[in-house]
């Protein structure tokens, strides 16, 4: 069962979304805040019972004011309801407003939003001891991930506030956006034989979709093992890049555990930080050979860059 905040990331970053869709649509088109709580329902109310009610959310300017400026300030909770009556005052569908789907396609904006929003997903699956290792099973064939992964021991953190200073890192920020991007184009490669890619079905799953705020997280993550169990567990098996996957072989079996057994032995003392006793030649010389094979990884990613940049790049025309 999935924590209530295991995609917390990806929740705020869906709502900023929204948020910025109605201010641009309202500074745009110069209208008042109440405007996007009009609802044809009450006004067909009013209209039959000849009430004096105004025909916004809850009969009222006021509350729908209200409502709408806690939304445009980030302060305030945007529910289904509320979602739908905005999405129909901005001529759009409530698909294209929660999440950028419409049968057109999406905007610029919308492609930007798609991109963070795997980015978070993936980044919310590494802070949760549920998905973790399938993330680190779908990406550790990209070497600075891997490498990245095995360094700060990931795998084997289980307090998640220690993961989240670890993931607020600009090297880690770098790391999950070219990995994500990556993976992405490799799973879109992986699916051409069906017709489809992973953008595609991101659309087809949210076109149609409009109870997707009451639950959001659990939204989320239907989606996320949707895509994981039909598309992503399968992309390695043909894409996956074997220098990548050896690398990842030799950091798993040799410098973790090398790093390892002498936490283990010098608690809280970690082996790449600490200065080496010259006479312990043991712990020197296992010094070197980890910083050699950290060395030889970062010879290895840098070829995997080079080709993956001609390879990727032919493959889908990008110049």
């Amino acid at each position: 069962m999935v924590n209530s905040t295991t995609f917390d990331r990806t929740k705020y970053c869906i709502i900023v979304r929204i948020t910025h869709k109605i201010r641009t649509f309202k500074e745009k088109n110069g209208i008042y805040l109440y405007e996007f709580l009009y609802s044809k329902d009450n006004q067909r109310i009013i209209d039959e019972n000849q009430t004096i009610d105004e025909p916004y959310y809850g009969f009222s300017k006021k509350t729908s004011t209200e409502i709408m400026s806690r939304i445009v300030n980030y302060k305030g909770k945007i529910t289904d309801e509320i979602a739908k009556l905005i999405s129909e005052n901005m001529g759009i569908s409530y698909s294209e407003l929660v999440w950028g789907a419409n049968r057109k396609g999406m905007e610029y904006f919308d492609t930007l939003f798609y991109n963070e929003f795997w980015i978070n997903v993936f980044t919310d699956a590494l802070l949760s001891p549920e998905y973790k290792c399938k993330i680190i099973s779908i990406f550790k064939d990209f070497i600075p991930f891997s490498k990245f992964i095995i360094k700060n021991n990931v795998l084997y953190i289980t307090d998640k506030k220690i993961l989240e200073e670890l993931f607020s890192t600009e090297e880690f920020e770098k790391i999950i956006s070219d990995t994500t991007n990556r993976f992405l184009i490799l799973a879109d490669m992986s699916t051409q034989s069906e017709n489809t890619n992973i953008w595609e079905q991101y659309m087809k799953y949210f076109l149609f979709e409009d109870n997707t705020l009451k639950n959001l997280s659990k939204t989320i993550q239907k989606f996320f093992d949707y895509c994981f169990e039909n598309y992503f567990q399968f992309v390695l098996d043909e894409y996956g890049n074997q220098y990548g996957l050896e690398a990842y072989r030799l950091l798993d079996d040799c410098v973790a555990m090398t790093l390892a057994e002498y936490n283990m032995l010098h608690y809280p003392a970690k082996l790449l930080e600490a200065r080496i006793n010259q006479e312990d030649q043991e712990w020197t010389l296992k010094k070197e050979l980890v910083i050699a094979t950290l060395n030889y990884v970062d010879m290895l990613a840098s070829y995997q860059k080079k080709i993956e940049d001609i390879t990727l790049n032919v493959e889908w025309g990008f110049e």
